[in-house]
């Protein structure tokens, strides 16, 4: 059960590793978006806090 585990697990890894370059695009934009969305958000929030 293990050493089957380990074997998907490593086709898995494998897997990601080929299809990495695309993935990582990917989560670059996604990243920038929730960059360009949540950092506002963060800066409101902080200055909220610490105002009063």
């Amino acid at each position: 059960m293990y050493r089957a585990m380990t074997l998907i697990t490593n086709s898995h890894k494998i897997a990601h590793i080929m299809t990495s370059p695309l993935r990582n695009w990917d989560n670059m934009m996604s990243m920038k978006l929730n960059i360009t969305i949540l950092l506002p958000a963060y800066t409101t929030v902080l200055t909220l806090m610490v105002i009063p």
